[in-house]
């Protein structure tokens, strides 16, 4: 018994469980390829701000030399810029790639609520502004985030956020299609209005392409949560498969994106 204990610490991978009721299970980034992708955060934030060091020199040189007033100006201009990106810019690159930075894309890592739900951008900004308090424990970080389940930093504690690699998500960007003529009869029955965000279509990609490692009993009690709600909000009132319904609704929404 203690040998599994063991084994269930050192291993990286997590289940998470949407509000939806659906369970993913991520492989978490550990603590040194962050770091990786961190450094190469940082040598494009310098890279910016080389660019932006030399832009003020050319403005700086064609200004006349009693032109202080201006230069004053654009220092204040290029301090506030400068300030807004150095505290603010991983967190809005977070927030508008779905909880990616460049370098998180390079090393295929990404931020996540820990609920599997998509970053939003107050989580964005707190787990960057409190990363001036990781990095005055130092070495001891590396320890710290060991020291945890989740591989948290104290960024991700106070944001609720954790770091998984997307070794499983690219698994699911396959196109799979059914020819069950149940399915077919079942997308016909959906609302031409009939709309999903884009994490429930993420949930229904992932479901579809695990469904065949469980058995049909399984299914049905993976998929029923979440069918029944989305039944009940295309008011569908009569007996369906749940595995089935989750399974047309993805077809439906791939052929919507055509």
């Amino acid at each position: 018994m203690n040998n599994k204990n063991d084994n269930n610490q050192l291993d990286t991978k997590i289940e998470v469980v949407t509000p939806e009721n659906i369970r993913f299970s991520y492989r978490l980034a550990g603590p040194f390829l962050r770091m990786q992708a961190f450094i190469l955060d940082f040598m494009f934030m310098g890279l910016f701000f080389i660019m932006l060091l030399f832009l003020y020199v050319a403005i700086i040189k064609y200004l006349p030399n009693n032109d202080n007033v201006f230069v004053y100006y654009i220092d204040g201009f290029l301090f506030v810029i400068s300030f807004i990106v150095f505290w603010f810019g991983n967190a809005a690159l977070e927030s508008i790639f779905n909880g990616q930075t460049f370098g998180k894309m390079i090393f295929g890592i990404r931020v996540l609520s820990i609920d599997g739900q998509p970053i939003h951008y107050q989580q964005a900004i707190l787990r960057n502004i409190i990363r001036s308090a990781d990095f005055v424990l130092g070495p001891f970080l590396i320890l710290f985030m060991g020291c945890n389940s989740k591989m948290m930093r104290l960024g991700d504690i106070a944001a609720r956020t954790l770091v998984v690699m997307e070794e499983s998500e690219k698994k699911n960007r396959a196109i799979i299609r059914f020819k069950h003529p149940e399915i077919k009869t079942m997308i016909e029955r959906i609302p031409a209005d009939f709309e999903i965000s884009p994490e429930l279509s993420r949930a229904l990609s992932v479901y579809v392409h695990r469904r065949t490692a469980v058995s049909q009993q399984r299914r049905w009690e993976i998929a029923y949560p979440l069918s029944s709600r989305l039944a009940q909000k295309m008011k569908w009132s009569n007996s369906y498969n749940p595995d089935l319904l989750l399974c047309s609704i993805h077809q439906w929404n791939l052929d919507q994106e055509k």
